[in-house]
């Protein structure tokens, strides 16, 4: 009886507190978050390639491309079993598996992407929020997608039990989907310059899912992947004010080219470097790719989504279907991860020397 009126009194408690203490603890644990990142990392970032114009984008990723020439190649990356997913992504921060997609959803896929992009850019007055803001942009769309299209719906029913898993294990439970979109690169479509879709951080941030919709060659214009520069080192590097810094990294660090089959598929960390290559071939290549991030403790990374889905859905407590959150739920989570921050804090004060 004791123990129901104590847990009674601490939830009424709680609610006494009320939204205004809730946002301050929100607020102070964030900061602290951010104070244990400035703690390992000291990096100067650059502008964004955003920000320059296509001529200076494809300039720069020429330049880069003569370094890379000289570095080591390893080829496709390899397709792992799904129970090597893990340890791989930790160790390269990037893995290939095979036929995650059976070839007719593909096709259907494949087809239904070709057929909303044609409207969005038939259409006079394009909506141009229904795409993202990729490098390279010339012949290269980033369309953001519906989940209430049948054929996008089925593709993320039938790949979640299989990513689903080590995507949480990776990111930690309910990670929030935080892209559903297709990369489409039309012949012509230029090189892109290396990059990272977030800065280094301790912890990973999100992990996103490339799926061809089409067997890709090397005329197609593949993405290139430097496998273990998801790294603070290799970070450093890129983002030094000294050009030969960048220029040792991208001259010396091997690359992956994602050569896929229809159906085949890429996960890779949000922090390695990446590009796509130039599209030499008379055909077009598409991705359809999903991407999911950390619920607490990342960045604020502005994801290709649409607005109606943006921060509407996680992953259930299986990892292997989509949920929708609710503000219960989220309450729910950031009392749990108030409650592990807290622990975490209180044993790393009684036991300094134990790691935890």
């Amino acid at each position: 009886m004791e123990l129901f009126l104590y847990a009674v009194s601490i939830a009424c408690m709680l609610t006494l507190l009320g939204r205004k203490y809730l946002q301050h603890w929100c607020s102070s644990l964030d900061h602290s978050l951010q104070d244990e990142k400035a703690g390992h990392q000291n990096l100067v970032y650059p502008p964004s390639h955003h920000l320059a114009t296509l001529e200076q984008q494809t300039c720069a990723a020429d330049r880069e491309l003569a370094l890379m020439r000289h570095a080591p190649c390893e080829g496709a990356p390899a397709a792992q079993a799904y129970s090597k997913v893990v340890g791989c992504l930790h160790l390269d921060g990037v893995v290939q598996m095979a036929n995650v997609l059976p070839v007719a959803l593909v096709r259907a896929l494949a087809s239904r992407v070709d057929q909303l992009l044609a409207k969005e850019l038939s259409a006079s007055d394009s909506d141009k929020s229904m795409f993202g803001n990729v490098l390279g942009r010339f012949q290269r769309y980033d369309l953001k997608l519906d989940i209430q299209v049948p054929a996008v719906k089925l593709a993320i029913d039938a790949l979640l039990p299989k990513m689903g898993p080590p995507l949480a294990r990776l990111l930690g439970s309910h990670p929030e989907l935080y892209e559903l979109a297709a990369l489409v690169s039309d012949p012509g479509a230029p090189r892109q310059q290396v990059h990272s879709d977030t800065d280094w951080a301790t912890r990973p941030i999100a992990f996103t899912c490339f799926v061809a919709l089409q067997d890709i060659s090397h005329e197609m214009g593949p993405t290139v992947f430097l496998p273990r520069t998801h790294t603070c080192d290799a970070h450093e590097d890129y983002n030094s004010s000294v050009a030969s810094d960048m220029d040792d990294l991208l001259s010396t660090a091997a690359s992956r080219v994602g050569l896929l089959r229809a159906g085949d598929c890429i996960i890779f960390d949000s922090r390695l470097m990446h590009c796509a290559s130039a599209n030499t071939s008379c055909s077009r290549r598409t991705l359809f790719y999903f991407s999911f991030r950390r619920q607490h403790g990342a960045q604020h990374i502005p994801g290709t989504i649409l607005q109606s889905l943006a921060g509407k859905f996680s992953l259930d407590y299986r990892a292997s279907s989509l949920q929708p959150k609710t503000k219960l739920f989220g309450l729910a989570r950031f009392l749990f991860h108030m409650l592990k921050e807290t622990t975490a804090a209180l044993f790393r004060r009684l036991h300094p020397f134990t790691s935890f």
